[in-house]
């Protein structure tokens, strides 16, 4: 009897803050392609989380592992959830285009994993859709809210103001970058054009470190005699390779960050051409 008035002031509790959160809080229209979402659960003691994809979309984690597309209603069924929070950077919502994409792709090539409500829950799975990887330990909101504060520079999260008014398809695809096809065939050549130049820094590297080799096997351990100058020589060539091995090591690193960031780009381009396509 205790258990269910407990419950019960809980859940009055939990509906007078969605109330006030939804009266004082900053509210959003829409969500972004790509925002991460959070409701409460059994009075506000949990919360459950997943991805907007756009079009009143959200892609999910269930307490049977099905990995499934909702609705907003559906997203906060099952629960005492009355509010959907949206990620957000002041008052407005952030969202990548690069986790509705993994998110999508979860939901069509994955569709059931296993589920535990403590290490493999739903904000572990909206974790992998932002970093790319089942295997991590985002298991608690905060955890998630940290992640996504480092991930989108995520610093509020604003109420979803009328979750259950389907927007036009084409009032939410004004909003999305206006990639095209020609938009991801320049960004294709320009990582191939770096991923050529990082391969040709690469054989610079190697070609530097066996002239290195070749230098400290003829250094003055192998000499019969030696003088100052031809030590002098030595000291300097050695500066003088360790210099130039440091410029290449950081030539490479730069590229490799850039074929990064590109491979980056492509996915995002893909991402938002594919939901204006579905």
């Amino acid at each position: 009897m205790l258990g269910i008035q407990l419950i019960g002031a809980l859940g009055m509790k939990s509906a007078v803050n969605h109330v006030v959160d939804k009266t004082i809080r900053s509210t959003v229209k829409e969500p972004k392609v790509g925002s991460i979402l959070y409701t409460g659960l059994l009075a506000d003691t949990m919360e459950h989380s997943g991805v907007y994809i756009g079009n009143n979309r959200i892609v999910e984690l269930d307490n049977k592992g099905h990995i499934k597309v909702v609705t907003p209603q559906e997203f906060i069924n099952g629960g005492t959830g009355i509010n959907i929070y949206v990620s957000a950077q002041g008052k407005y919502p952030v969202g990548s285009g690069l986790i509705a994409e993994r998110a999508i792709q979860y939901e069509q090539d994955v569709i059931i994993k296993d589920y535990h409500l403590l290490f493999d829950n739903c904000h572990m799975f909206t974790a992998a859709c932002i970093i790319g990887d089942f295997d991590n330990s985002y298991s608690y909101l905060w955890m998630l809210k940290d992640l996504v504060k480092e991930s989108l520079s995520a610093d509020n999260w604003l109420v979803w103001q009328d979750p259950q008014k389907c927007c036009d398809k084409k009032e939410i695809e004004a909003t999305y970058p206006n990639y095209t096809s020609q938009d991801l065939a320049c960004v294709l050549a320009q990582l191939q054009a770096v991923r050529e130049q990082s391969n040709r820094q690469w054989e610079d590297i190697k070609a530097h470190c066996r002239l290195v080799h070749e230098h400290t096997a003829n250094g003055p351990a192998s000499w019969f005699c030696t003088t100052e100058s031809r030590l002098e020589n030595y000291v300097r060539r050695s500066q003088e390779l360790e210099q130039i091995e440091y410029i290449n090591q950081r030539k490479h690193d730069d590229l490799l960050r850039e074929e990064k960031s590109l491979e980056q780009k492509v996915e995002e381009i893909t991402a938002y051409v594919s939901l204006r396509e579905g």
